[in-house]
């Protein structure tokens, strides 16, 4: 039995496997690395996405309950003024941290005469596809009503003794 590969002929590259298990063992544990990687990126970006659509569903909720409170605190003050305009500020962001733009949707529920008027702020970012409703009770009724979020005025319209809560969008009240 002869040895090529001590006279370096080719079949003595065929027969050697010398240093086999390493370059194999170095391959497998790059391409076992990579998947790991891969997988903790993509667990990952799982995990912001789900904190990002829980900030903006904090934020939308506080936004919902700002206006909802604004609502009250002009309804409370339209009921102690007789005569008086009633007009209340509210200050709310533009858009929501990671949820962007959004939008406040006023809506009146239909009640008994003698019970209070019922209704509900809707608020919508529609970027990450997250709403939330915010109900509140007034002794007067809120005009339905769509606004971009942003600093809205609360007014209390008297139409012939039929009185109101109207909310507008900044720059827009009367």
């Amino acid at each position: 039995m002869t040895d090529d590969r001590a006279t370096g002929g080719v079949r003595a590259l065929f027969g050697d496997e010398r240093a086999v298990s390493t370059t194999l063992a170095y391959t497998l544990t790059l391409s076992i690395t990579a998947v790991l990687v891969s997988g903790l990126l993509i667990a990952g970006g799982g995990l912001i996405e789900d904190q990002r659509q829980a900030i903006t569903r904090d934020e939308l909720t506080v936004s919902g309950q700002q206006l909802a409170g604004g609502l009250e605190d002009a309804d409370r003050l339209a009921g102690a003024a007789e005569d008086g305009t009633v007009k209340v500020g509210i200050w709310l962001p533009a858009d929501v941290g990671a949820g962007g733009e959004y939008s406040l949707r006023l809506v009146n529920h239909p009640t008994d005469a003698d019970q209070p008027a019922r209704g509900t702020v809707v608020v919508d970012a529609e970027s990450v596809d997250v709403s939330r409703n915010v109900s509140f009770r007034t002794e007067y009724p809120v005009a339905n009503k769509t606004l971009p979020g942003g600093p809205v005025t609360i007014v209390v319209e008297d139409d012939g003794g039929t009185r109101e809560l109207v909310a507008y969008e900044e720059g827009e009240a009367p």
